[in-house]
């Protein structure tokens, strides 16, 4: 095995294995080859010291890992590389790696698609099983609480989370969360200003990010509430008790915030029922921790529902939610075609219509570019960790003294766990260490594309094998975008005539993905992709969505009549979303 050192940024200190996961690899006769570094967490001597060979050269090795992807100059060809590549969603960041990655007949196995065997018939529901997440969850929730201490302090309001470091300050997790106790007898000693009480923060998602947000918010005295505490804020049966030497945390799952759009309605206002009120007060409990006593939400979401037809769904979470909030931490997985968590719209929405808004600061730690919340178009990074967005006239500010009243504090670091490289690396490594011990004893198989010879989560998670890309990941990248680059931004003016289609189906493995593709230009339409999932397994099938572009109406009519006759031949379901040609 061959460990990478990491040249992307001067900020990546973490590392795949670390020195004494290394030692007990070594002690099952499998080599360690470690390029060396100057800037990783662990130095070169304690990898030496456990038994490993320090060498730019790993070439002898048939297993190589890094955190991100390797320079295209250094890549070895006919080698097993496991790294992020940031294919999951189709977001090809570097076209021009995976091209040089088929062309050397590289099998890459992206560790952000190795899941755990939890839910062998439905895989999509099964939990990524190797990640940094629980460590950015409690990177982004101390930076998020260091910037909201620094915008309250513009304001001329001083509260002790000024007193938090960033998170890459700190030298351990562990240090850290010291450093937020003491904050949090801040808290209890002085008291919150009246006027940003009750302090509620909002975490969104219910996994692995999640459980480090709360982790470290757990840190500060604190009363845990549910989503339907705040629905019943509304209808006047609840109230959040204004504690000042306190905060209250509220964790959003999928099914709190997704709801079904009802058959014959209007408007998302009302499609959804609100669950039955609950009577218990939280003026009951005077604990400074806690949880209180209310009952969550218990409908479960309907996942297959969600993937299949997303635009049937819509996210209440703006409307409904956001008005009780003090500051929001992202942690949901998104996919383009999902319903958006905070749009501009919204967010300008909900400042105009609350004169007395209390929403001060949002962690994005899912860190989707133009995703869940609308407002991320750019990263922030270390030494840029914060910028403010102005919802009002949708401006976005970086320095914070020039903040408005209404101006929330924003981060979104994408590589946060590398705060903490040393933990980061060790958590990681303890989750990796089972996948390591199984796949180098495996053989590359040079003479097929056949990938059944490594553990099925590593199967699944391999995108390329021998030169081309695996079915699971085929045509998310090549095909698709450079038919879709085909298409100029002035087409749609030349050709005024449109459809929305939505196929849902066994379009891979049919042929017909291969059929649509070429056939696009004998019916003289142009197209665009907009959406494209491919499908797990038979609960959760491929999901595609992409608008046709044509000079006349029968153009677009003989092209859905193609598409029509088409599903009864590769057996799909098709859907027509949107067009004006009646």
């Amino acid at each position: 095995i061959g460990i990478l050192s990491e040249t992307k940024t001067v900020w990546e200190r973490r590392v795949s294995l670390s020195p004494s996961d290394c030692k007990k690899l070594i002690e099952k006769n499998i080599k360690i080859i470690v390029q060396p570094s100057t800037t990783r967490c662990f130095t070169d001597s304690e990898y030496q010291e456990i038994g490993a060979e320090i060498s730019m050269d790993l070439s002898p090795a048939n297993i190589i890992l890094g955190i991100n992807g390797p320079e295209i100059s250094r890549l070895i060809e006919k080698k097993t590389y496991l790294f992020f590549s940031h294919t999951q969603k189709g977001q090809n960041c570097n076209p021009a790696l995976l091209e040089k990655i088929l062309e050397n007949k590289i099998r890459l196995i992206d560790y952000e698609c190795i899941k755990t065997k939890e839910d062998s018939v439905n895989y999509i529901n099964s939990k990524r099983a190797v990640s940094f997440g629980k460590v950015a969850g409690i990177a982004g929730t101390v930076n998020i609480l260091k910037g909201i201490g620094e915008l309250l302090l513009s304001r001329n309001i001083s509260t002790p989370f000024i007193f938090t470091k960033m998170a890459h300050m700190y030298t351990s997790v562990e240090s850290a969360k010291k450093n937020l106790v003491t904050i949090g007898k801040l808290i209890q000693e002085q008291y919150l200003l009246d006027t940003l009480c009750p302090f509620v923060v909002g975490i969104i998602g219910n996994g692995r990010v999640s459980s480090g947000v709360s982790e470290a918010l757990e840190c500060l005295p604190h009363i845990k509430i549910t989503p339907q505490d705040l629905s019943e804020i509304d209808e006047g049966k609840f109230q959040l008790e204004k504690r000042r030497d306190l905060i209250y945390i509220c964790t959003f799952k999928p099914e709190d915030i997704y709801k079904k759009i009802e058959e014959n309605k209007d408007s998302p206002k009302n499609t959804t029922k609100e669950s039955p009120p609950n009577d218990t007060n939280v003026n009951d409990s005077k604990e400074i921790k806690g949880v209180r006593k209310g009952s969550a939400n218990s409908n479960p979401l309907d996942k297959k529902g969600l993937y299949k037809n997303p635009e049937k769904y819509f996210c209440n979470f703006n409307s409904k939610y956001l008005k009780h909030l003090s500051a929001v931490i992202n942690c949901l997985y998104w996919e383009p075609a999902f319903p958006k968590l905070l749009t501009k719209n919204g967010l300008n929405s909900y400042v105009t219509n609350n004169t007395n808004s209390k929403l001060l600061g949002i962690s994005d730690i899912s860190c989707d570019l133009n995703g869940s919340i609308e407002v991320l178009t750019d990263y922030t990074n270390f030494r840029k960790p914060f910028f403010i967005y102005e919802p009002v006239t949708k401006k976005y500010i970086y320095d914070i003294d020039k903040s408005t009243k209404e101006g929330i504090i924003y981060h979104a670091i994408p590589n946060l766990a590398s705060s903490f490289p040393e933990d980061a690396s060790i958590y990681f490594s303890n989750l990796l260490l089972p996948y390591m011990e199984k796949l180098a004893f495996v053989e590359y198989n040079l003479n097929d594309n056949i990938i059944n010879d490594i553990p099925e989560e590593l199967s699944r998670a391999c995108i390329t094998s021998n030169g081309t890309l695996t079915p699971r990941y085929r045509n998310i990248f090549r095909k698709m975008e450079e038919k879709t680059k085909l298409v100029s931004l002035q087409e749609k003016d030349d050709k005024p005539y449109f459809a929305s289609i939505k196929v849902n189906g066994h379009i891979f493995d049919s042929g017909f993905f291969h059929d649509l593709i070429n056939i696009f230009p004998n019916y003289e339409v142009s197209h665009k992709v907009n959406y494209l999932r491919i499908g797990e397994d038979m609960d959760y099938l491929t999901v595609f969505y992409f608008d046709v572009f044509g000079t006349t109406k029968e153009i677009i009519k003989a092209f859905l009549d193609y598409i029509d006759e088409s599903k009864i031949k590769y057996k799909f379901e098709m859907e027509l979303m949107k067009t004006n040609i009646y």
